[in-house]
């Protein structure tokens, strides 16, 4: 069983690393965890050591466990992090590799007109699979980025997909969602503040 000081200096070398290889400053990681930089700074010194529910918040923000903030081996485990990396790439060139294969097929062998539009409608698919994997991970700023992402792909999927339609007033549509996925963020960044206060 670790002592206290244990537990606060091998979080304070955890967190310092995490804080580096992010390339943030103690003022960035303070702002988007919602903390002063003197508290990060202390906590980087050893000095203090955060409440449960800050070690949660923390470990959440950087896709760890508080027992990885926490461990004694001096390098925090990337484990969750690596594997939504990992996913998401693989997602990503099985996305691709599926929409040359649709436009290889459509064009060459059915020889169909605008085959190109493959690739268009091969984003939502990708978009889709990250908006899944952040969802399962929480990461709500990479939520509503891929939101945002997702929304627009749609737009651009429908707009090139019935051009005789004319279905321009789906970017205004996306437009207005883009604002009320902003207004979602905001509103979560408050809660999340006034829950650690």
């Amino acid at each position: 069983m670790m002592r206290n000081e244990e537990i606060k200096t091998n979080f304070a070398n955890n967190i310092k690393e995490l804080r580096e290889k992010k390339n943030m400053t103690q003022q960035e990681l303070g702002n988007a965890l919602g903390y002063s930089d003197k508290s990060i700074s202390k906590w980087e010194k050893g000095d203090v050591l955060p409440d449960v529910v800050t070690l949660d918040f923390v470990a959440n923000y950087f896709s760890l466990t508080v027992n990885d903030l926490i461990n004694s081996n001096g390098t925090v485990s990337y484990g969750k992090y690596k594997k939504i990396n990992t996913i998401i790439w693989g997602s990503l060139f099985l996305v691709i590799f599926l929409a040359n294969l649709v436009f290889f097929f459509l064009n060459y062998i059915a020889n169909v007109d605008r085959a190109w539009l493959s690739f268009v409608f091969a984003l939502p698919c990708f978009f889709t699979v990250v908006l899944i994997l952040n969802a399962i991970f929480y990461d709500y700023k990479a939520i509503l980025v891929s939101t945002s992402l997702l929304t627009w792909s749609l737009a651009l999927c429908f707009f090139l997909g019935y051009l005789s339609y004319n279905f321009w007033y789906l970017f205004v549509i996306s437009f207005c969602l883009q604002i009320f996925y902003i207004f979602i963020g905001l509103i979560v960044k408050v809660f999340q503040k006034r829950k650690r206060n």
